[in-house]
C-alpha cells in the first residue's frame, strides 16, 4: 500500500514539474496524510473511533488497574497503527452498539459482535475472530442442566440482552412450551460477568454466552464455574462499520491483513488462549 501511495506522489511530482506555472499541488488529504490510511474519513481527524462494551472478557474489558484490555482491543491498536490512526475507544451497551455506529459516534464496532444475516443488512463486517455459544452451571454440585436443550426447560437461566445466545434461549423456551413441558425462566443482563457471578452464588441455574467468554471466566475461576454439552452455532466475530463508508471498511481490512501477516494478531490471540479461535484456525 505504501509503496502506491509513493508511486502517485511521484507521479504527482512530475505533473507539477510540467505544470509549474499552474500552480499544481498534491491532493490536500494524501499530502496531509499522516500515515498510510490517513486518508480515510472518521469521525475524528486521524482517530479511530471504536464502540466496544468493556464488560465482555476476554475481548473487551477493564483490567483491575481500570486499563482498556483484552482481545479486540489489543487488535484494534494494532490495527489503527497499521492505518496512521490513533485510537479511542467509547464504551457502549451492547444493546445499543448497532445504532450507536449508525448515529455517527463511532468509526466502528469491535465488541464481539457475531456476523449474522440481519446484521449484515444494515452495516458491514470484517471479520476477525471465531465463536459460539455455550451453557456455564456450577462447577460443585449436581444439575440437570446438560446443554442449550430440553434440559433448560423449566430453570432459572441468564443471557446477556439482544445477544446470539440470548435467541438460543428464547428459541429453546418456545420449544419447552411446544412440548408441554416448563418455560425456562429467562434472566436478562447488561453484564455477562455479573450473569456468571449468578450463577456462582447459586441464583441462576445456568447462563449462555458466547464459548470465549465462558472459557476464558472459567480459566480465571476454574472451580466456580463447568461448561455443559456442545458449543452450538460457531459464527464469525467482526468489526462493524457503516455501509456509506467503504473506504474505511477496505482500509481496516488491509490494515488487519497486515497485522495477521505479522505474526501480531496471532500472539495476541495466543496471550488469551484463544488461539483456536483464529480466522482460518481450527476452532
Amino acid at each position: 500500500m505504501q509503496q502506491k501511495k509513493n508511486h502517485a506522489y511521484v507521479a504527482a511530482a512530475a505533473v507539477c514539474a510540467a505544470l509549474l506555472a499552474t500552480g499544481c499541488s498534491a491532493p490536500a488529504s494524501e499530502a496531509s496524510a499522516g500515515g498510510d490510511q490517513a486518508s480515510v474519513s472518521t469521525i475524528e481527524p486521524n482517530v479511530l473511533t471504536v464502540c466496544t462494551t468493556f464488560d465482555n472478557p476476554p475481548t473487551s474489558y477493564y483490567d483491575e488497574g481500570r486499563k482498556e484490555s483484552g482481545v479486540e482491543i489489543e487488535l484494534a491498536r494494532e490495527v489503527a497503527k497499521e492505518m496512521g490512526l490513533d485510537v479511542r475507544f467509547r464504551e457502549t451497551k451492547f444493546a445499543s452498539i448497532i445504532p450507536t455506529l449508525q448515529a455517527g459516534q463511532c468509526d466502528t464496532i469491535m465488541g464481539a459482535l457475531y456476523i449474522k444475516p440481519e446484521r449484515e443488512e444494515v452495516i458491514d463486517f470484517v471479520p476477525y475472530l471465531m465463536s459460539a455459544t455455550a451453557v456455564a452451571v456450577p462447577a460443585k454440585g449436581t444439575t440437570e442442566v446438560t446443554g442449550l436443550d430440553g434440559s433448560l426447560c423449566g430453570k432459572l437461566v441468564g443471557s446477556q440482552v439482544s445477544t446470539t445466545a440470548e435467541g438460543f434461549l428464547v428459541d429453546q423456551a418456545a420449544e419447552c412450551e411446544k412440548e408441554g413441558a416448563e418455560p425456562i425462566n429467562l434472566r436478562r443482563t447488561d453484564n455477562g460477568v455479573a450473569g456468571l457471578q449468578q450463577v456462582v452464588a447459586g441464583q441462576l441455574d445456568g447462563f449462555a454466552d458466547t464459548s470465549m467468554a465462558l472459557l476464558y471466566y472459567q480459566s480465571t475461576r476454574p472451580d466456580a464455574i463447568r461448561l455443559v454439552g456442545e458449543h452450538v452455532g460457531e459464527i464469525e466475530i467482526g468489526a462493524g462499520f457503516n455501509k456509506d463508508n467503504p473506504d474505511l471498511r477496505e482500509a481496516f481490512a488491509g490494515a488487519f491483513a497486515t497485522v495477521q501477516d505479522s505474526g501480531r494478531y496471532e500472539a495476541i490471540l495466543d496471550e488469551h488462549n484463544l488461539g483456536a479461535l483464529a480466522i482460518g484456525g481450527n476452532s
